[in-house]
């Protein structure tokens, strides 16, 4: 019983995490949870996307109203509140973080979180998040998270991570995150790994991957993404994203995204399944800061 539940949470838990960075330059800046405020007393952003056209074999999808809903604000001094949305998917994530300890190479977080998953589940989760500077390009990121699911069963997470500024033109991050329920035998884990090059003043490459494997599945999952900003306004995206399981689909993504003024940017992605007569849709967003 536990081994099922264990399962299909774990996969809820997945593809939460990997939502929340889904708009964000592609795992980069939102490449895993920090102890990092990012939006003082009062101030934050929210952003809105919408599917506004989809295919899947040539034929045209209707999934009503299919959005995404972010929203973050720092609602007292070093706290700050985020919630997200997916009509799709069908869940809602409300977390609140306060930093409880601010030093020049030390910070230490804590959050609170409600999943709120489909209509009849709701899951709350409690976290501490820590960041230790040890040199100029150094940074580690560990965190420890528990899921109170039901019947008691509470789900650990342990993270361990690394931010590695190699110079002002080459970056690196890692990420290994296991979850289990009593103890190690019955354990999942997931690694990830990004690489950013500055190549000039208006491009950057990215690679992402990560690697994942159970007893029905071994796949690396690799994206290829070049970031062009022609103007300031203006960035242009575009992804390659490959996988070596036969069971999950590559794709082609383009996106863009035009600032106007100084609050407001709107953006439209394009993205593709790399073979004849696969999934393809439009989406539309604006975000708006606060």
């Amino acid at each position: 019983m536990k081994k099922n539940i264990f399962a299909i949470f774990i996969i809820l838990v997945l593809a939460l995490t990997s939502e929340t960075a889904a708009r964000n330059i592609y795992y980069w800046e939102d490449f895993m949870d920090t102890a990092e405020i990012k939006y003082d007393l009062k101030h934050g952003k929210l952003e809105f996307y919408t599917k506004i056209l989809e295919y899947d074999s040539g034929k045209k999808v209707d999934n009503g109203s299919d959005t995404e809903f972010y929203f973050n604000y720092g609602i007292l001094r070093n706290s700050e509140l985020y919630y997200y949305s997916s009509s799709q998917e069908n869940y809602k994530i409300f977390q609140l973080k306060q930093r409880v300890i601010n030093r020049e190479t030390f910070a230490l977080s804590g959050m609170v979180g409600f999943y709120f998953i489909q209509d009849d589940l709701i899951v709350p989760s409690i976290k501490l998040l820590s960041d230790k500077i040890l040199n100029k390009k150094l940074t580690l990121h560990n965190n420890f998270q528990l899921y109170f699911y039901q019947e008691g069963i509470i789900i650990k997470r342990l993270e361990s991570g690394f931010t590695y500024n190699m110079n002002s033109k080459h970056s690196f991050k890692g990420h290994l995150g296991t979850f289990f329920i009593d103890d190690l035998n019955n354990i999942r884990f997931n690694l990830k790994v990004a690489y950013k090059n500055v190549i000039n003043e208006q491009t950057n490459y990215i690679l992402y991957g990560y690697y994942e494997k159970d007893k029905d599945m071994d796949n690396l999952h690799l994206e290829n993404i070049v970031e062009f900003k022609p103007v300031n306004t203006v960035k242009l995206t575009s992804n390659i994203i490959i996988n070596t399981d036969d069971s999950y689909n590559n794709w082609i993504i383009i996106r863009g995204e035009k600032k106007l003024f100084r609050r407001f940017t709107i953006s439209c992605e394009y993205k593709k399944e790399a073979e004849k007569d696969g999934n393809n849709y439009f989406m539309t967003g604006l975000s708006f800061m606060l």
